[in-house]
């Protein structure tokens, strides 16, 4: 079983340990590494529960982790810039595509075909959005290289090796278990998911308005998350599956840089403050 989880973003690093809590580790403008701590109590007997609150937990953290770094590190102007901007990668990832491909689309001709190309349109405007945010987080961000010590830090605690700066560096910054890798699967999958999904919806219910197709795609996204999860745990033991997500594991090389010494003492700290708590819990 694996105990430990984690993600990685410019600010710093989270590292989980299940059922019992999250510490994430950053540096502030002093120079001065620091950390919060998130409890983590909650507990599903049930496979498809717990796979599914655990995905959604490391989304939730990366928000809280996000806004307390924002609140404590931030000016007034600098808080305000960062709310614009997500509001600007929200609208390009999640709206601006269904917008964009409505002008293609010909309402005259309902049909699955036309229906489908709508959809493929869609997904490849929204797929441009995402690289070309993963782009802007390589060339002014530090989200890479905290992403190379999270996993390296992961595979030492995996490995029950010693946590000091030498073992880690001395780790593969590559994860089975890396977000990064199920996010560009997730993503090819999710394409032809939907865009079936919504040409068969669309073909045989033609008032199908677009902020219904928005919300339906928010409701019914948990859900395949959640099955794809699932799906890739029980199946990954098989060799035909094994190795195609062997090749999308590949792909966490666009998102990594080797670490440095800064995200690998950030590493530590989220661990050290970790195993305080604990041992003092």
């Amino acid at each position: 079983m694996n105990r430990y989880a984690g993600l990685s973003h410019s600010f710093g690093i989270v590292l989980m340990e299940k059922n019992f809590g999250a510490v994430f580790a950053y540096k502030n403008r002093s120079g001065e590494f620091c950390s919060k701590f998130f409890k983590i109590s909650r507990k599903y007997k049930s496979p498809i529960l717990s796979t599914s609150y655990n995905y959604w937990l490391l989304m939730k953290l990366s928000i809280l982790s996000t806004f307390h770094f924002i609140k404590n590190d931030f000016s007034k102007i600098e808080k305000l810039i960062t709310l614009l901007f997500l509001v600007i990668q929200i609208t390009l990832v999640a709206f601006l595509p269904y917008f964009i491909s409505e002008i293609s689309y010909d309402s005259s001709k309902i049909s699955f075909v036309n229906e489908f190309m709508y959809n493929m349109i869609k997904t490849l405007v929204k797929l441009f959005f995402v690289l070309l945010f993963f782009y802007f987080i390589f060339k002014f961000g530090r989200t890479f290289l905290n992403h190379s010590a999270e996993h390296k830090i992961i595979n030492c605690l995996e490995q029950k090796i010693d946590i000091t700066k030498e073992n880690i560096r001395n780790q593969s910054h590559l994860s089975s278990r890396c977000g990064t890798s199920f996010f560009l699967l997730n993503l090819i999958i999710g394409i032809f998911f939907f865009g079936i999904l919504d040409s068969i919806i669309k073909t045989y219910f033609p008032v199908y308005p677009l902020i219904y197709r928005m919300i339906f795609h928010i409701l019914i996204s948990p859900i395949f998350i959640s099955l794809m999860l699932l799906l890739n745990k029980g199946l990954s033991k098989l060799l035909f599956i094994n190795s195609i997500f062997n090749i999308f594991i590949r792909f966490q090389k666009i998102t990594l840089m080797e670490a440095d010494d800064e995200s690998i003492e950030l590493a530590i700290t989220s661990y050290k403050k970790l195993e305080k708590i604990k041992n003092n819990s």
